[in-house]
């Protein structure tokens, strides 16, 4: 069977790449879910602190955290096009790692993990009240 895949390119003074996204495996999907427990201990702390700032960077971290739990399990490969350029993305990149990438990077990649990994979109809250039931069509005669 074929992998999937899909190939982000981003250039800037820093960084001259490209990231290789997959569709997620059943382990990709393990691996994922094993990040994002990862993610949930490293910032209950923070999540639930008394102090503001510290309960702020807590929702930062843990939304980064689960992006890029969605990144790292499906990171099929980064080509480098300038090797001279310093911006490099390992295999096993952390969570700081990701924190300190450019977000125009972020964001291409995110999209094209979401594109190949569709089952793992955050969903959207229906803030308009719409129907829950899928729309059907009937004819009886």
């Amino acid at each position: 069977m074929e992998t999937l895949t899909s190939r982000v390119s981003y250039v800037d003074p820093n960084f001259d790449l490209e990231v290789i996204v997959r569709q997620a495996t059943a382990m990709d999907g393990m691996r994922r879910s094993t990040l994002i427990g990862q993610v949930i201990a490293q910032t209950k702390t923070l999540r639930e602190s008394k102090n503001a700032e510290e309960a702020i960077l807590g929702m930062h971290r843990y939304g980064l955290g689960l992006a890029w739990a969605d990144l790292r399990a499906t990171l099929h490969g980064v080509t480098l096009n300038d090797t001279d350029k310093p911006g490099r993305i390992a295999q096993d990149f952390t969570l700081e790692d990701l924190m300190a990438l450019p977000d125009a990077l972020v964001q291409l990649w995110y999209a094209a993990c979401m594109t190949l990994n569709p089952q793992w979109a955050p969903e959207v809250p229906d803030v308009l009240g719409g129907s829950k039931q899928p729309e059907t069509t009937s004819s009886e005669s």
